[in-house]
């Protein structure tokens, strides 16, 4: 990949302008560690990469960002961050996957900070606050630090339901959910969904400003509009480039939770671009109900057909209309487009017509 994009540069800049994208973000995942010709030499390689690409893009009003390893443990590995952030216009933290079914117990997907159960030093690492401080303390200027925000959780079976707090010891993975076929993951949209509709509990680990939410012996940590305000909180008052997310299409983009559609998005830009003040919010189930992969939407809403649902909920192609989908929750199909020139693959996502037929 380096020889390749060292000497066919122009090509990225020619997909930008065809395609009139601001800018190439750059996800090497991850320099000098897996699937390297060149072992720890790819750390210096990565700088003279991004110089190539910089000076390209720069010259042509284009924006060059990176998406990065963003543990102590990891960046030591893979970057020369003076030198790598001389070389990007922003840098965006993969912040999240810090806990998952790797582990042998319960841990929070992105937590702000550091908690009880947080024990070696190693585990102390895996927390937003400690990763922004190392990135700082490498000579990394604050303007260029975008935070990554989850919008999904990662779940776990527990070995034992009564024992049920983060730290708590897992069997492994939490159960496949229907939108996701994924064991140990679950999109927001889904698990605010379980929090209204199936009885999952939430609870608030305060230490590090994170829920988790549990049903019988399945767990997932995650986060919500009560964590969200929290991490734009710090955002701002570090003076931190902005966020970033991963990804778009697990938040509520088909108002499931009645929150209204990308409520956790649509909080961030509020904050973040229209600087609007970021009271702490939480995130309970409505009242009046039980308490307890890409897509693009342009368009939302309610069908009465509950045929399209009698398989249980999931996401379904609209068997009248390749460019449509349901999701279906509570037996409710909520009836779902594309974006322009996409249909909807029955592997459940939006893709180009010609990698399937319809």
């Amino acid at each position: 990949m380096y020889h390749i994009l060292i000497l066919h540069h122009n090509l990225v800049l020619n997909v930008l302008n065809k395609h009139n994208f601001d800018g190439f973000d750059f996800d090497w995942e991850y320099p000098a560690q897996r699937d390297t010709t060149y072992g720890s030499a790819d750390k210096e390689n990565f700088v003279e990469l991004l110089k190539v690409l910089k000076s390209k893009l720069s010259s042509n009003g284009k924006l060059l960002t990176i998406a990065v390893g963003a543990t102590a443990s990891s960046a030591s590995v893979s970057y020369d961050i003076p030198n790598v952030a001389a070389n990007v216009d922003f840098i965006n933290l993969m912040s999240y996957d810090l806990h998952g079914l790797w582990d042998s117990k319960t841990g929070i997907n992105s937590p702000l900070y550091s908690g009880p159960s947080d024990v070696s030093s190693y585990e102390k690492q895996l927390n937003v606050d400690s990763i922004v401080n190392y990135w700082l303390n490498q000579g990394c200027p604050k303007s260029k630090l975008i935070v990554g925000i989850p919008l999904y959780g990662r779940t776990f079976t527990l070995a034992n339901s009564n024992n049920n707090g983060v730290g708590a010891p897992i069997y492994g993975g939490g159960e496949m959910g229907s939108f996701v076929p994924e064991s140990g993951f679950l999109g927001y949209n889904e698990i605010c969904y379980n929090i209204n509709n199936k009885g999952w509990r939430r609870f608030w680990e305060d230490t590090q400003k994170v829920p988790y939410a549990v049903s019988g012996n399945q767990w997932v940590g995650y986060d919500d509009a009560e964590s969200l305000s929290y991490k734009l909180n710090y955002i701002k008052n570090r003076d931190l480039g902005g966020a970033m997310f991963w990804s778009i299409e697990t938040d509520d983009f088909a108002n499931i939770c009645d929150k209204g559609k990308f409520p956790l998005i649509k909080a961030a830009f509020s904050a973040l671009i229209n600087n609007s003040p970021v009271p702490i919010t939480t995130d309970k189930p409505n009242p009046t109900e039980n308490n307890g992969v890409t897509t693009t939407t342009t368009t939302t809403q309610k069908s009465n057909s509950g045929s399209i649902c009698s398989n249980g909920d999931g996401i379904y192609p609209d068997p009248l209309d390749c460019n449509k989908f349901y999701i279906c929750a509570a037996n409710v199909p909520y009836h779902q487009s594309c974006g322009v020139g996409l249909n909807f693959n029955p592997n459940g996502y939006c893709d180009w017509p010609y990698n399937f037929s319809c």
